[in-house]
């Protein structure tokens, strides 16, 4: 039983190593510009930025407070909706982001959404060639995690969300807590295995070793 308990703990501080291990800056939107060149809106509830630490847009972005219009962040304080202000051009609503990757490695990208006003809301999540996800499900009363994996084809991967709803539309598609972490290779979790037997294995001999000394 108490092998059984140690190895389920290793095998959770590992899983959580590597959840935590996120190669996005930024991703819960919690780090906003101390100047930047364009803000609208009330820091207490909502703002709009040009952009934020970590993240470019092809329009604006506006971050939201935790607790505004009832709806809680699901991770941190902040959160933002994809469709912002009507700034920077006609086109759709876009954020992105650029990270270093290893081509052939594979990587999960999770991350939370929900709709503001209604299920019609919807976005495209996309990773370079390597991924392109239309999300049309998430919901209006909850949040949803998201999570999907995929294979890097460079060396340098963009991470971009983009709103499909109308082009005037500036309210829906609310994000948070992106996070894209390289999946560990089969040889690695292995030696994982084989290192947490063998540390359970030395704990469990040293044990008896002091039971038989007394």
């Amino acid at each position: 039983m108490q092998f059984q308990k140690l190895l389920f703990g290793l095998t959770l501080a590992f899983a959580s190593t590597f959840a935590s291990a996120t190669l996005i800056e930024n991703g819960s939107f919690e780090a906003t510009p101390a100047g930047s060149p364009y803000t609208y809106g009330s820091p207490s509830t909502w703002q709009i930025y040009n952009s934020l630490p970590g993240w470019s847009a092809n329009r604006t972005i506006e971050v939201w407070q935790d607790g505004f219009l009832g709806v809680n962040a699901p991770h941190g304080e902040q959160f933002i909706e994809l469709n912002a202000h009507p700034r920077n051009g006609a086109g759709r609503f876009s954020i992105f982001q650029d990270f270093a990757t290893t081509i052939g490695a594979t990587y999960e990208l999770s991350f939370y959404a929900k709709a503001r006003n209604n299920h019609r809301e919807k976005f495209r999540v996309e990773v370079e060639e390597d991924l392109y996800k239309r999300i049309r499900s998430h919901i209006v009363n909850d949040w949803k995690q998201y999570v999907f994996r995929f294979v890097a084809s460079s060396e340098m991967s963009r991470l971009r969300f983009t709103s499909e709803d109308g082009r005037r539309d500036t309210t829906g598609n609310l994000l948070d807590h992106v996070v894209v972490a390289k999946v560990p290779e089969p040889g690695t979790i292995a030696l994982l295995a084989i290192g947490l037997i063998g540390l359970v294995l030395q704990r469990r001999h040293v044990a008896r070793a002091v039971v038989r000394s007394r």
